[in-house]
């Protein structure tokens, strides 16, 4: 969770952390894709690492310099400052993210796996509607360093339940030498599976709508919405719900039906709740509750089938999950950087823009998963 709510709690300081530092608000937008961008980076080392001297140490070595970083935040000055704090924090905030899919499937098969990464989706998605909401109330009576204070804090009980409670999942005998050839041989060997990178993409492009949004968070609420810095749970509580939901239907039908008429099923309500967007947005001036009613219904479609998605995926290359892991977030989290600096600056004053690009994505990764179905064939989970 300290990935996200590193990247949400701070949307709502936006404005008033631009006025400190005298700099135009949408150079705030850098401080997140610096965020992002290292993020990406670092898992490219954060895989192989834990492939290599274990799960374990690499989660408890991040979440100590995560901390040092968080708390560093607390002090910068100037918007300079805060981009170099953010980088050091983006490269340690994605161990749990990338080395936690990997530890599951050590542990987990099948069916079992497929529930317990929904179980774990369940539980990740409370932190993108908590942290905008507890963002808005620290910064709204404390200030705004006070969000980084509150997540030092929470880093150190993340860190003791790590230390006291999290076992080690990868024993010796499967672990690699970690030297940079083969660290370079694995990634070669990632790169010359067409099918893997194709369904990365499946996930890069439909997670983009919900990286736009995230990213567009604060001309949403405050522009788009007129709200005030202490709503933003109107976008991130149905966004989250929406996760919840779907990640909690996941794992009813695991095992029940088959994961590629969940898939089929999950991509259906997204374009349900593409159609919708586009309709209301057209007509009418954007007014809560309708306005978040289609990102409720997208990210419920994306959350039902991206469970399946991501072991399919991870399961093309069984004998160095971690590094597969790696590969996966950083194509993903990179797409996120990029979105949140170049394009959400081009259509985030326009709740329009904000539904056509919805559609857009999600036709693209409907595409890319069908052609991947044809062309390799329908993949289980043994």
């Amino acid at each position: 969770m300290l990935g996200p709510f590193a990247i949400d709690a701070y949307f709502p300081t936006f404005d008033a952390v631009a006025g400190e530092f005298h700099v135009p608000v949408e150079k705030m937008q850098l401080t997140l894709s610096a965020y992002l961008a290292a993020f990406a980076f670092a898992t490219i080392f954060t895989g192989p690492m834990s492939d290599s001297f274990g799960r374990r140490n690499i989660i408890l070595i991040s979440l100590v310099c995560f901390l040092l970083s968080s708390i560093a935040t607390i002090f910068v000055q100037n918007l300079e400052q805060m981009i170099i704090v953010r980088i050091f924090q983006g490269m340690f905030g994605g161990a749990g993210l990338v080395v936690g899919q990997a530890l599951i499937r050590d542990i987990f098969d099948g069916e079992i796996a497929q529930k317990t990464l929904s179980n774990v989706t369940t539980i990740f998605s409370l932190a993108p509607a908590v942290a905008p909401i507890l963002g808005g109330f620290l910064f709204v009576h404390f200030g705004w360093r006070a969000i980084f204070i509150f997540l030092s804090i929470f880093t150190i009980a993340v860190l003791i339940l790590v230390w006291t409670s999290l076992p080690e999942t990868l024993v010796p005998e499967k672990r690699f030498a970690f030297k940079p050839r083969i660290i370079f041989k694995n990634y070669l060997q990632i790169l010359s599976k067409p099918e893997f990178l194709l369904r990365i993409m499946t996930h890069t492009f439909g997670f983009a709508t919900a990286a736009l949004y995230i990213s567009s968070s604060q001309h949403f609420i405050i522009k788009i919405l007129k709200l005030q810095p202490t709503d933003f749970g109107w976008l991130f509580i149905p966004f989250v719900s929406g996760m919840m939901i779907g990640s909690a239907i996941s794992n009813k039908l695991a095992g029940k039906v088959k994961g590629e008429k969940l898939i089929i099923y999950g991509f259906l309500i997204c374009m349900a709740a593409s159609i919708f967007n586009i309709g209301y947005t057209s007509f009418f001036e954007p007014k809560i509750p309708w306005a978040v009613v289609p990102i409720f219904f997208y990210v419920l479609g994306y959350s039902i089938m991206i469970p399946y998605m991501t072991l399919i995926t991870l399961e093309l290359l069984p004998h160095m999950r971690g590094t597969a892991s790696a590969a996966q977030n950083f194509i993903r989290m990179n797409a996120f950087a990029l979105i949140s600096a170049i394009f959400a600056p081009l259509v985030y004053d326009s709740a329009l823009k904000l539904a056509i690009c919805m559609i857009v994505f999600l036709l693209i990764a409907a595409a890319i998963w069908n052609y991947c179905d044809k062309k390799y064939g329908i993949r289980s989970i043994q």
